[in-house]
């Protein structure tokens, strides 16, 4: 609650102290709605099996979605074009031109951080019920993962390869599953090129770390700004020689100072640390979140705010299914 109601009174705050004449008011929308959701009590909330079943469902139509666009299907590329087009002008053309199956999420960054996310909703599930279906939804994801070839997805497939493996040797089983995977690594190995990709990350112009924080980076403004401003946030103003994309901690420190950027990520630690029943997995969705909030701002993406929620009590009924079976056992 404190956290919130900091958050709104730093906006407003600063809003109303702004050097700039011109202002975002839109822009308020995500933080109110943000504020609301670090005041949900999510522990209780029961998730029907019918919503697992929807969920599984869901999760096959986007790797089906994704593969048609990686075939060029014009119908799937024109309604993601026509109906889900996001950012600037052809964004979404360029990235499905690249071959990188964005879908609904406009960016290849977004679609990464999402994609793991349902690829890690998956794994919780397989490892509680050895679902061969949610183990070729894991590769899938992974496939895609690799696909999408921004900062974000390759460091996510990395970590969900290992994740993977991991899983599959924690009980002893090779499956028949696994082995496309097993192959498709070793084949493109070469075209992974994990060592040239680091490269990309750390040292692209215009992306990755240098790209956005170097001093020719597209955030220099920014953090010149918050350098010789450290307390005076701007609020809601704009100015065009300002950028209010590619990283949330740097977007929330411009707006409302540190008082605005700590409140915020004090209150997601405690949004999911206070609601999850596995601390373990708290940390490490926030740790997660967190280090996506370098290049993106995650957190005011309407999309994320409406997501966490059934994250939390998806991971949390998968959680409840495991310490019962547990305790069957222990019996």
């Amino acid at each position: 609650f404190i956290c919130a109601l900091i958050i709104n009174i730093s906006i407003l705050f600063f809003t109303l102290t702004s050097p700039f004449s011109n202002f975002t008011y839109g822009a308020y929308a995500s933080y109110l709605t943000l504020t609301f959701l670090f005041l949900l009590n999510l522990r209780n909330v029961e998730l029907l099996m019918i919503s697992r079943v929807v969920f599984k469902i869901i999760n096959i139509l986007i790797i089906v979605s994704s593969v048609l666009s990686l075939l060029e299907n014009e119908i799937v590329r024109g309604i993601l074009v026509d109906y889900y087009s996001s950012g600037y002008p052809l964004l979404v053309e360029r990235m499905l031109l690249a071959g990188k199956p964005v879908l609904t999420f406009g960016t290849h960054s977004l679609a990464g951080v999402f994609f793991y996310l349902f690829y890690y909703i998956n794994l919780k599930e397989y490892e509680n019920t050895k679902d061969k279906v949610n183990l070729l939804i894991l590769i899938s994801y992974i496939i895609l993962l690799f696909f999408l070839k921004s900062t974000t997805s390759t460091l996510l497939l990395i970590i969900a390869t290992i994740q993977f493996f991991t899983t599959i040797f924690k009980y002893k089983k090779i499956s028949v599953f696994s082995l496309p995977l097993i192959l498709i690594l070793v084949l493109f190995w070469d075209n992974i090129g994990f060592v040239g990709q680091f490269t990309v990350i750390f040292g692209k112009e215009g992306n990755g770390f240098v790209g956005r924080y170097s001093g020719e980076g597209v955030l220099v403004n920014n953090i010149n700004y918050i350098m010789n401003n450290p307390f005076r946030g701007i609020g809601l103003g704009h100015d065009d020689s300002l950028y209010y994309t590619d990283s949330g901690i740097i977007l929330n420190l411009l707006r409302g100072s540190i008082f605005l950027a700590l409140s915020i990520y004090i209150g997601l630690f405690f949004l999911f640390s206070k609601n999850l029943l596995n601390k373990k997995t708290a940390f490490y969705l926030v740790l997660i979140i967190l280090a996506f909030e370098i290049g993106y701002s995650l957190l005011t993406y309407k999309r994320m705010i409406a997501f966490i929620p059934f994250l939390i009590v998806y991971l949390n009924t998968l959680e409840s299914y495991r310490i019962k079976s547990f305790k069957k056992k222990e019996i």
